[in-house]
Formats: C-alpha cells, structure tokens, sequence
C-alpha cells in the first residue's frame, strides 16, 4: 500500500536524519579549530628535565559580536633522558596579563592540564602574556633532584575586528541552524514524503470494520 509505504520511508528518513545531525554534533564544537579561529603559544623550557609548555587561546563573542571573553586551555609534555626514572609536581603557579595588565593567576598542587575561562575585551594587536613556573621532583640513578622551570610566553592577537565579528556571527548562526534542523528536517520530509498518517488510520478502520460485518453475516447464516 503506498500510504503504509510513504509512512515508513518518512520514519526511516527522519531517524536517519536525526542521528546524522547528533553525529555532526563534535564538528560543531570543534569550529574554532576548523576555522583557525584560536590562538597559541608555545615555550620549550630547558632544565634537568625539558619540558614544552603550549597555551590554547580560543575566543568567545559577547553582546555584538566582540571577542568579551577567552578560554586558555595549559598542556606540558615533559622530554627528559632515559636516566630519569620518574616525575612528581610539586606546584604550578602563572600569571596572565592582557597588554600590561594583570587579568589573572592560577596555583594548583599536582596537577598541570586544565581549561579556564576570563572576561576580556580583546582587540587586534593585543597581547596576552603568561609567566610562571613548574616546581618538580624527580629521579635519577634512585636520587631524587628538584628543579623549578620558568616560563614567559606572549600571544599577539592577530585576527582583525571585522574577521572576528564575521565569523561569531557566522558560529552563532550555524549554532541556531543546527538545532533548528531537529525541527525543519522532519517538517521538510513530511512535505516532500506526505506520509498521510490519518488516511491510513483511516484505511486500517475500515479494514477493521470489514472484517467485524463478515463475522456478523457469518453469524447470521449459522
């Protein structure tokens, strides 16, 4: 029957769709990598043990689409001999200035990976520097050494006003029309496929009603 089979191509589409759209879902949130909308810097820091300290900058629109705000994500890998036999941190502690002045700092314990976020207007030409130091342990030969690496790195934003605000607009615009397209997909195949829904309903009362007047004119012979 074409009703009933209209019926399951729109479900099969609309399924398909659907998990086609959460599958674009990670693209969708890697946009500023794919656009090279994102600063770094990165420092081989020399010591016992080297190790390169990289800083992720990647912007965020606020009212009109200027870069208000940024998320800075830290990342250390270590390069040291094989004579070192193992690595504790003791602490890490920097210090983030946006031109001259300081925006924020950041201590922790043991651990050297992380995001965070800070409000700043950020202009073309603009810099943001980071300066501080990793404060370790570590073993060579069963003997165990300390040594405290420094860091002084600066990041000079070079993506222009108009560059900036075209593409926010752009992410909050494709931002709107992906969850837009969980409604606008299933609308657009319903008008395409007119999986008439009530005509089968319909069609499959009227079998039922068949059937109940055959078994009334079979009773009626008995």
């Amino acid at each position: 029957m074409r009703v009933r089979s209209n019926k399951i191509l729109f479900i099969i589409l609309t399924v398909s769709s659907i998990l086609g759209l959460i599958a674009l879902f990670p693209l969708l949130n890697n946009l500023d990598d794919l656009f090279n909308f994102n600063g770094e810097v990165k420092q081989t820091v020399e010591g016992d043990v080297d190790a390169e300290v990289a800083f992720k900058i990647n912007f965020e629109g606020g009212f009109w689409m200027k870069i208000e705000g940024i998320h800075i994500t830290m990342k250390v890998k270590y390069i040291y001999n094989e004579s070192v036999e193992s690595i504790d941190i003791n602490s890490l502690h920097f210090d983030v200035y946006h031109n001259s002045g300081k925006i924020t700092s950041f201590t922790s314990g043991g651990y050297v990976n992380f995001q965070l976020y800070h409000s700043v207007d950020l202009r073309y030409r603009d810099n943001i520097t980071f300066i501080g130091n990793i404060n370790l342990n570590y073993t060579i030969a069963s003997i165990e050494f300390n040594e405290v690496l420094h860091f002084n790195m600066v990041y000079t934003h070079n993506i222009g006003d108009p560059e900036a605000q075209g593409y926010l607009f752009t992410r909050v615009l494709l931002h709107i029309l992906y969850y837009a397209s969980f409604v606008l997909v299933p609308l657009i195949l319903y008008f395409i496929i007119h999986p008439d829904f009530g005509t089968l309903e319909k069609k499959e009362e009227e079998k039922v009603g068949d059937y109940y007047d055959f078994l009334k004119k079979e009773r009626e012979k008995d």
